[in-house]
């Protein structure tokens, strides 16, 4: 609860001191081009991506030798309730954690683990495939280690037999076996094997998934008013995402927008539009599936739910 309570303060300070770095009157004349265009695109791009991420995660969970088969349905259910999460929980664990409730809700305890786990680490490390588009513009070189950075804990988890056969690397992992008493960990590493072939066709769901969300950022600055190139908005998907990953506030609330605000603010661009940009981004993105998932949670699962 008081890690929670410190988050929370330091979003409120992030928020408070963009407040006071912008003027407020500039605020109230943003005008809005929100077109009924706007809305039927905006609708496109959000289901667009909900549905690319939660077929990456049911595509990496089904498995007809182990007569495991979940439905697109049930995986984007999952993936709300995942969103929902998020709002409580530091850099994005509420896509980990949503396995608690399939578990609850399919009996599938380690392979419902792995799995999420597995699905948020491609999600992350799909970032490595788009750093070269956006040294090839930017020539910031700092991409391209952001980049690296992005794949290593991919790396880790899927080869995590490999590297339990060390010393070094046993004594966290025996301490970890021992916190989570009620996970069979050697089962759990079990079904992180998944084919390559898999692991490919869903890093290439995932770089789909990630353009379509920015579009959707990239829209949100043309509903301001504010002309940012697409291309812009491309390059700088490697630090966007991984400043998500922030852990020391709720949810990137105030770091998401303070690094929008570095990356896209200068004499061309406003700070005052890019903030009302960015909240609105947040706003559809974020708390929209969230809203959705939180009723899945409220819901007392029958026993018509997901059968395996």
């Amino acid at each position: 609860m008081l890690k929670k309570l410190i988050k929370f303060a330091i979003s409120v300070l992030i928020v408070t001191l963009i407040f006071l770095s912008i003027d407020l009157e500039l605020l109230n004349k943003i005008n809005f081009e929100f077109s009924y265009l706007n809305f039927f695109l905006i609708t496109i791009l959000l289901f667009l991506s909900i549905l690319f991420r939660s077929f990456r995660w049911s595509f990496l969970m089904n498995d007809k030798k182990k007569k495991i088969s979940i439905t697109q349905i049930e995986s984007l259910k999952l993936l709300l309730v995942g969103s929902s999460l998020n709002i409580v929980l530091p850099s994005g664990t509420g896509d980990i954690a949503k396995s608690y409730y399939g578990y609850k809700w399919t009996g599938i305890k380690e392979r419902m683990l792995a799995i999420s786990l597995i699905d948020k680490l491609i999600a992350i490390g799909s970032i490595l495939f788009i750093t070269p588009f956006a040294f090839y513009f930017s020539k910031n070189y700092t991409i391209l280690i952001a980049g690296m950075l992005s794949i290593l804990p991919f790396i880790f988890l899927y080869y995590f037999n490999f590297f339990n056969n060390y010393k070094l690397f046993n004594i966290p992992f025996k301490f970890i076996s021992k916190k989570i008493k009620k996970i069979d960990l050697e089962l759990l590493i079990t079904h992180l094997k998944i084919p390559p072939s898999k692991i490919l066709f869903s890093f290439i769901l995932s770089i789909i998934a990630w353009i379509v969300t920015y579009i959707l950022l990239y829209l949100c600055f043309n509903i301001v008013g504010l002309s940012i190139p697409l291309k812009l908005v491309i390059i700088s998907i490697p630090f966007l995402t991984l400043g998500r990953l922030f852990p020391f506030t709720l949810n990137g609330i105030g770091s998401d927008e303070a690094l929008i605000l570095f990356l896209f603010s200068n004499n061309e661009f406003q700070k005052e539009p890019i903030l009302i940009a960015a909240l609105l981004y947040r706003l559809i993105l974020m708390f929209l599936p969230a809203l959705i998932g939180l009723l899945f949670i409220l819901k007392k699962p029958n026993s018509n739910e997901i059968k395996i």
